[in-house]
């Protein structure tokens, strides 16, 4: 959606019961996280009048010019085994204050046989996902109509299926639990894997354990480039890694991916991900607070931004399939753990290798804002993370520090070599 109006803001859109575009437009001036604002963008705003444009909201209907909107509803004054027609319509809206509407009626277990038809037989598949999930809304989702959703064409009706199950899955049911296994076997659609990996821990069975992270490894196994998938096992065995999860933590199941180029985004997903679960920086108590806290607030933009390439451990992450690394160590590193005026211009300028007669996979070291590092007291934090941890133990960066150093090299436009920045910190000495 476009617009020639520099105040035009649109944060949501919706299709209204007519059928027409409803467009919240937000119409203000700037809207941006002040987090990604330089001091030179700050200063624009301002100067450009822009930051005290606020208050002047709109809500835009949209509609083609050759398109009749269509007719009000009524569905108030509607039956309720009339509303269940409307689970069909293709309008969103209709859809969803039918099943609503349903739901809040005081009559609405006379109608469960009609949507457990309608969820097991009617040719369109929203409906039935509609009719299912209006039938759990009013607790009338048996085996019956579950055990059919398993089987069902339409991967949606499937995941639907397995997540209405989780009561039962709770209650160890065994027919459901052996219809999901079975499922799990010959399922080939990533985000059905992805919700029967988070529905499998409603479990609350030890003796189920065992069953449960065969099947999780399996579905991770076979989709182990999807990022929900990722995400799902991630959330579900947080600091309790399966088999599986563990080659990958080893960087042994990654191998099976052909292609370089996926298996390396692959690895820095699952290594960034799984970095998490690791996070375990204790900080002397007489450390002062100042100091703590900037490399506390480090240690996040480290997990987030860095791990993927330098590791949880801080030595690199090696390419799975190859030798190299991916990134340079910073356990141990000399120049990390030496003056700030070798390590700052890396972050400000980017760093070129080799380093130390050694190539590394990445080939260079980006500069802090393409990052999205852009404050100078977050590039600040995460240095004092870096010095500190993997004891490493040298002095914290300051936020005064970084913006010496951007002033020093302000003129500066190429990368650095590891040569140049030797002499920097030579000469600094």
């Amino acid at each position: 959606m476009l617009s020639s109006d520099i105040l035009f803001r649109p944060v949501n859109t919706a299709t209204g019961p007519d059928g027409c575009l409803t467009v919240v437009d937000m119409y203000r001036g700037v809207i941006q996280d002040a987090a990604w604002l330089s001091d030179q963008q700050r200063k624009w705003i301002n100067e450009s009048g822009l930051g005290a444009v606020t208050n002047h909201g709109r809500i835009w209907r949209v509609r083609k010019v050759d398109a009749t909107p269509t007719a009000a509803p009524h569905m108030n004054e509607e039956k309720t085994a009339a509303l269940v027609k409307h689970l069909e319509n293709p309008n969103g809206w209709w859809r969803d204050t039918a099943q609503k509407l349903i739901i809040l009626r005081n009559d609405r277990e006379s109608i469960a046989p009609l949507l457990g038809d309608m969820a097991r037989t009617n040719a369109n598949s929203i409906a039935r996902l509609h009719a299912l999930w209006t039938l759990e809304g009013m607790s009338k989702a048996d085996d019956t109509q579950l055990l059919a959703a398993f089987n069902d064409s339409d991967p949606r009706l499937r995941a639907a299926a397995v997540q209405i199950s989780e009561p039962f899955i709770a209650k160890s049911d065994a027919k459901i639990l052996d219809a999901i296994r079975a499922l799990a076997k010959s399922e080939k659609d990533a985000e059905v894997a992805k919700q029967i990996i988070l529905s499998l821990a409603s479990s609350q069975d030890a003796k189920q354990a065992t069953n449960i992270i065969a099947i999780s490894d399996e579905l991770i196994e076979r989709f182990i480039s999807h990022e929900g998938v990722f995400l799902s096992a991630c959330v579900v065995f947080w600091k309790h890694p399966t088999p599986f999860l563990q080659r990958i933590k080893g960087g042994d199941a990654l191998k099976a991916i052909s292609d370089p180029g996926e298996r390396a985004l692959v690895a820095a997903r699952w290594t960034q991900g799984m970095a998490q679960w690791d996070r375990a920086l204790k900080l002397p108590k007489d450390m002062p607070k100042e100091r703590q806290q900037l490399i506390s607030k480090g240690e996040k933009i480290y997990y987030t931004t860095c791990v993927s390439c330098h590791g949880p451990d801080g030595k690199g992450v090696t390419l799975p399939g190859s030798d190299m690394a991916i990134a340079s160590a910073l356990a141990g590193s000399a120049r990390v753990k030496g003056p700030a005026a070798g390590l700052l211009p890396v972050l400000i300028n980017e760093l070129l290798g080799p380093i130390e007669g050694k190539a590394y996979q990445g080939q260079m070291m980006v500069p802090a804002t393409a990052l999205g590092i852009t404050r100078d007291d977050r590039l600040a934090e995460v240095l004092s993370f870096v010095r500190y941890a993997w004891g490493n133990e040298a002095s914290s960066v300051t936020k005064e520090d970084v913006m010496v150093a951007k002033q020093k090299f302000a003129k500066r436009a190429t990368p650095w070599s590891d040569e140049e920045l030797k002499a920097q910190t030579a000469e600094k000495k």
